[in-house]
């Protein structure tokens, strides 16, 4: 394992982040992300990007079937519930 792990070298195994910046120089910097290696594969800034915008298309088109769900059980909870009081005597005087 020693041969495929341990440093940043052609032929090894490795997951990367590249920064723009130091973060030891500024926690921040570690937002400013260039790239990233991971299983082999690289992404660029412009594939992250575009897997970041279909996360959060995803992630709205899931919050928008939730919110529809909970209207539609709401909906069907309503319609469910009886008038109890037909079936309550009346009280006597």
């Amino acid at each position: 394992m020693e041969s495929s792990y341990g440093s940043v070298e052609a032929g090894k195994i490795a997951d990367l982040v590249l920064l723009a910046a130091n973060p030891l120089e500024d926690i921040h910097n570690t937002r400013k992300i260039t790239a990233v290696i991971a299983n082999g594969r690289l992404y660029d800034r412009a594939a992250l990007d575009r897997i970041l915008t279909e996360v959060e298309s995803a992630a709205k088109r899931t919050r928008a079937q939730a919110r529809a769900d909970v209207r539609t059980i709401s909906t069907l909870t309503s319609s469910s519930h009886t008038d109890t009081t037909a079936n309550t005597p009346e009280p006597r005087p």
